[in-house]
């Protein structure tokens, strides 16, 4: 595989000073650690994928590892048909797909029992796909000299990109990156080393619990995550981000956190929408309106797609807050009932990794039937279990039912006066965040006196006409969004 790289040394299967000498001149041009020694980080980047039609060195260390397997090839370097059918045999054996083609899954069956050989495992990564691994291939391709935008959506540009690189590597350019590509595209830094690549090692790590600047200098900060992660996987903690560490990394990313809590006093921008969260729709609203510091996401519904964990990632990796909604699922009637909305939400909630302590919103629509039991029903439980208690309502008395509901709960139990609303009224429309209305929502009165109710929230903007759907909104800082 030296020679196949173009390296001229002796080939005599021994490893002596020749080989080591090759070894480490080749992982010094790799920027892997120049150590001598072929193991998990130099292997998937030294072997050469093959096919038939394919001819030389790489060919013919293919054609040794096959016979020593038990096949009976000429070792020619000429991949043809008794070396592609020997190529499915060892496939078919390890249960691969039997495709004839010797990349590095086959490679890692045909080594087995080979010291240090055995590959990484690595995710399959491709198109449509969004998040911080995405991120992580798009800015390793920039590391390697490829131009692209680097959004952590995996559309069109990333998925040609990637191609591109697969072609230039010898790889199957099928744009989809998986254990062939990972090991070739991940750079191998340490501390001292700049640049993309550090980025992105540095997202992930944030992604996993770190609050390292993103700023592509890999100093002693960087150094200090890296060798935190290494410990707490398990692996020999050395500071340096190789093909382990960054196998580890993607295979099991992490959430990005949240952006920190805004500054007190503020009032936040934002929008709320029924659509999935995307490159595409944050540059739609970006375009139109202005880029939003919040998103009203529902976290369950009947009629269209919730929010989902994948997504809830990438929104906050463009440092976007969410507002968590539970959708009004009509029948907003009895105690009962709102309790098990409320258990409902609690359960997503969970599952989607919001902290206690963040605002729950219930959706309850202008033409809905709700009584205070409801009220006290969602109330009690997401209270009780340690998250904000929020509602989404018409507070005019008359333009709904709410208001009645809200007071009578109140007289119920005062503990609901606590409640965060969010109020649709008045509502002036829609306009881009550089013109939004002054924070002026109407407060929730009883029999007009304001018992209760915090309206921090206002939804000042139905959705109208337009190619964004979206409802505007304004927030005060002091509301606990995710």
């Amino acid at each position: 595989m030296l020679q196949a790289h173009g390296y001229s040394l002796s080939i005599d299967g021994f490893d002596g000073p020749q080989t080591t000498g090759a070894v480490v001149s080749f992982q010094s041009a790799h920027g892997l650690p120049a150590d001598g020694v072929v193991g998990p980080q130099t292997w998937p980047i030294l072997l050469i994928t093959t096919s038939q039609g394919s001819s030389g060195a790489a060919v013919k260390a293919l054609q040794r590892q096959l016979n020593a397997h038990g096949a009976s090839l000429a070792v020619d370097g000429n991949f043809g048909p008794s070396t592609a059918a020997a190529v499915k045999s060892i496939q078919s054996s390890h249960g691969l797909g039997a495709d004839g083609i010797a990349g590095q899954q086959t490679w890692n069956a045909a080594m087995v029992g080979v010291k240090g050989a055995q590959a990484y495992s690595w995710p399959d990564v491709g198109a449509g796909a969004s998040g911080e691994n995405v991120f992580s291939i798009q800015l390793m391709l920039q590391a390697h000299g490829y131009s692209l935008s680097v959004d952590g959506s995996f559309g069109s540009q990333t998925t040609s990109t990637v191609k591109t690189f697969q072609s230039a590597n010898g790889l199957s350019a099928d744009g989809v990156v998986g254990a062939q590509t990972w090991p070739v595209l991940i750079i191998t830094t340490s501390q001292g080393s700049s640049g993309s690549a550090v980025k992105a090692l540095q997202r992930q790590l944030n992604a996993h619990g770190a609050a390292l600047t993103v700023d592509g200098s890999f100093g002693p900060a960087t150094t200090t995550a890296v060798k935190s992660y290494e410990s707490s996987q398990g692996f020999s903690a050395d500071g340096i981000a190789g093909q382990q560490v960054w196998s580890s990394l993607v295979s099991s990313v992490g959430s990005p956190p949240p952006p920190p809590p805004p500054p007190p006093g503020q009032v936040l921008w934002g929008v709320d929408t029924v659509s999935i969260v995307n490159s595409s729709f944050l540059s739609s609203v970006a375009s139109n309106y202005g880029t939003p510091q919040f998103i009203g996401r529902y976290i369950d519904a009947r009629s269209f797609t919730p929010l989902g964990a994948s997504e809830a990632s990438y929104i906050h990796s463009r440092g976007i807050h969410i507002l968590p909604i539970l959708s009004d699922f009509g029948g907003d009637t009895t105690f009962s009932t709102g309790v098990s909305r409320a258990n409902d939400a609690l359960g997503k909630a969970s599952s989607l990794g919001i902290p206690k302590g963040t605002i729950l919103v219930v959706d309850i629509e202008s033409n809905a039937s709700v009584d205070s039991g409801y009220i006290r029903g969602w109330n009690d439980t997401i209270a009780a279990a340690g998250y904000t208690v929020g509602y989404y309502e018409n507070p005019y008395p008359g333009s709904s039912q709410f208001n009645g509901a809200f007071c009578s709960a109140i007289g119920s139990d005062a503990a609901v006066a606590n409640a965060i609303l969010y109020a649709s009224e008045p509502s002036p429309g829609r306009t881009p965040a550089s013109s939004a209305p002054a924070f002026a929502p109407a407060g929730l009165l009883c029999n007009g006196q304001d018992i209760g109710g915090h309206t921090r929230i206002w939804q000042y903007g139905l959705q109208g006409s337009g190619s964004v759907n979206i409802d505007t909104d304004e927030l005060q800082s002091s509301v606990p969004i995710w």
